[in-house]
């Protein structure tokens, strides 16, 4: 007995084929000349639908094996939280110094080493909430980073995030009109 769900997957599907290619007589072409069969959920001319190197075990559900496998990737997480690092800190996040000899190459390269270790704490725990968004935004606004509190100025990153820090504070004061 077919349920509404298997009569919505006969209609409809669960696939990201194009009508086009599933009916090509509905769009001009012949019959039958895009190879397509009913029930494919991918194209048959293509490679396997996959993931590094790993293929989908079945085409039945290789959009959800897909999505299980990129939330399992370790970069994911990364991902994530540099996403959402601009709107919750104001500012990109940054990238790595590349000149040793630049101006303030020192200061830049603690500030970019301390800020990686606080996206890879902020990823760990990320996971740790099995992918809870809430949770994530919590922990990046209750950083050090954030709130700019508990860093000692002993060290140059400290010192640079806090300016970094006090230069954001400033340039949202400055577009709020406030302060």
């Amino acid at each position: 007995m077919a349920t509404p769900v298997t009569i919505w997957i006969k209609l409809f599907g669960f696939d990201s084929l194009p009508e086009s290619y599933k009916h090509p007589e509905r769009f001009g072409n012949e019959p039958g000349s895009t190879g397509y069969r009913d029930g494919d959920t991918w194209y048959r001319d293509m490679r396997s639908p996959g993931f590094e190197g790993k293929t989908a075990p079945t085409n039945e559900d290789s959009l959800q094996w897909l999505a299980r496998q990129i939330a399992d990737d370790p970069r994911f997480a990364v991902a994530t939280v540099k996403f959402w690092w601009p709107a919750i800190f104001g500012a990109e996040a940054l990238i790595a110094p590349e000149d040793p000899d630049g101006p303030d190459y020192s200061a830049r390269i603690n500030t970019y080493n301390a800020q990686e270790q606080l996206v890879s704490e902020l990823a760990e725990r990320f996971v740790g909430s099995d992918y809870r968004l809430k949770t994530l935004l919590a922990d990046m606004l209750m950083s050090p980073w954030y709130r700019l509190q508990g860093l000692e100025d002993s060290s140059e990153a400290n010192l640079e995030i806090r300016r970094a820090g006090r230069n954001w504070k400033r340039s949202v004061t400055d577009t709020r009109g406030t302060r």
